[in-house]
């Protein structure tokens, strides 16, 4: 018995399927992986979801799924402005915000990203904000980039190149960017 064979056997219960209806097999399966418990645990934590983004409880899948797709959509737009919506500002702006903003709970701080009007900043040292900044200047892009583009945007930008690619190609491996130009520019790769 494995992971698969409970949750099959509780999707036929969220389905309607009353224990008694269940073939033997699945009521060892309901038995053995105390798949009641398991329906329990979802529906405590479906319900804790719901009440931590302040949606009502009785919520369609599909009703779900186009509230999440609306906040995403509202927080990329967001962060091209420049707005983060800090979910561990203790741990995060310390790496990719201003020291200021880190007041220990949740917070909107502005991005530091390179635009060129106050001179160029200096590429960040650590690869979490390495990355940051790569995908920032993703964001704000009208289309694919390079590492040499990106890395125009920083002091000693030619040195930077190699860096910036190597940041490129992780990103490319995780599937956050799509290539084109025979891989040498990256563009964030946009859900559908």
């Amino acid at each position: 018995m494995g992971l698969t064979d409970a949750y099959n056997v509780l999707a036929k219960l969220r389905a309607g399927t009353m224990v008694a209806s269940l073939d033997e097999e699945d009521r060892a399966i309901l038995e053995a992986a105390l798949v009641v418990v398991l329906r329990e645990l979802h529906d405590d934590f479906d319900a804790a979801v719901t009440d931590a983004y302040g949606w009502p409880a009785n919520l369609t899948d599909d009703d779900i799924l186009a509230r999440l797709v609306a906040l995403n959509k509202a927080r990329a737009a967001d962060e091209v402005r420049g707005m983060i919506h800090w979910l561990r500002p203790s741990f995060q702006v310390p790496r990719l915000g201003i020291p200021a903003q880190g007041t220990g709970e949740q917070v909107e701080a502005d991005l530091v990203v390179a635009d060129g009007t106050a001179g160029k900043p200096g590429f960040p040292a650590d690869d979490m904000a390495q990355t940051a900044v790569v995908i920032a200047a993703l964001m704000g892009a009208a289309g694919p980039l390079d590492a040499p583009a990106i890395a125009s945007g920083f002091q000693k930008a030619r040195h930077l190149e190699e860096r910036v690619g190597a940041v490129l190609a992780a990103l490319s491996r995780l599937g956050f960017v799509t290539t084109t130009d025979g891989g040498r520019s990256c563009a964030l790769r946009r859900a559908a």
